[in-house]
């Protein structure tokens, strides 16, 4: 049986998800970081002290968007935001201890979902996948006009 194009897109989808909710499991529920939450952190190691407005550039959300992970984030202690001393219109944002506790935590159990996940295929099997993948990519590029 050859699947459709839509069930390749909904199993693609599906598996994609699985990478959205960064739970650690031995956490309670309101600990959990979400895949929008994880990239703020992982940017914030990067570039701690920076913008809110630079923040939201650099994960490319709104600025509203990004205002409401950081107020979920600050009430879980895993960041804090200061108004800058140079601009005080300014609000930089900054790691917490906690935060980067977090992070690190986030990022192993992420590393080892992803090695459960792709534990099934061969080596050969993972570049292929990777190939293909890549050429979907490099397809899906194409501009797309909707009727």
């Amino acid at each position: 049986m050859i699947p459709t194009d839509t069930e390749l897109a909904q199993l693609l989808f599906q598996t994609a998800r699985r990478d959205n909710y960064v739970a650690l499991p031995e956490e309670r529920h309101d600990a959990a970081l979400y895949l929008g939450q994880f990239r703020c952190l992982r940017q914030l190691a990067q570039t701690d002290g920076i913008s809110q407005r630079a923040l939201a550039d650099a994960l490319q959300v709104r600025p509203s968007s990004l205002s409401e992970v950081l107020t979920r984030l600050t009430q879980k202690g895993l960041v804090e935001r200061r108004t800058s001393e140079t601009d005080r219109r300014s609000l930089l944002v900054f790691l917490t201890e906690q935060g980067r506790a977090a992070l690190r935590k986030s990022v192993e159990f992420q590393r080892q979902l992803h090695a459960d996940m792709f534990s099934a295929l061969s080596e050969d099997e993972k570049r292929e996948l990777f190939r293909l993948l890549k050429k979907v990519e490099r397809h899906g590029k194409k501009e797309v006009f909707l009727p």
